[in-house]
């Protein structure tokens, strides 16, 4: 079920390390719960469910942390830029007038 629940956690939160971290958490929850499943046949469902916490709580986490989704700063500046540099429209300028 690693896959799915993955998958599942990836659609809602869009980030690859947050799914598997929620993935991980539902798998340790279950573990930990497993006497409480009644029905073996329901064990898919049942990790659904407990993903579905999981999931929910990361994003309540982010959602508290206004940075947490945040690009660094060095992304930014490694970003190039589309237009002329400002020596090259002023050169442009310069021969034109």
């Amino acid at each position: 079920y690693q896959r799915l629940l993955c998958s599942l956690a990836y659609s809602t939160l869009g980030d690859v390390r947050a799914s598997e971290e929620a993935a991980q958490e539902a798998f340790v929850a279950a573990w930990t719960k497993l006497g409480e499943l009644r029905e073996p046949a329901k064990l898919r469902p049942w990790l659904c469910a407990i993903l579905r916490s999981k999931v929910s709580h990361h994003r309540r986490r982010l959602g508290r942390d206004p940075v947490g989704r945040a690009e660094p700063l060095e992304a930014a500046q490694a970003v190039p830029d589309a237009g002329p540099s400002a020596e090259e429209s002023a050169m442009e300028n310069e021969e034109q007038t």
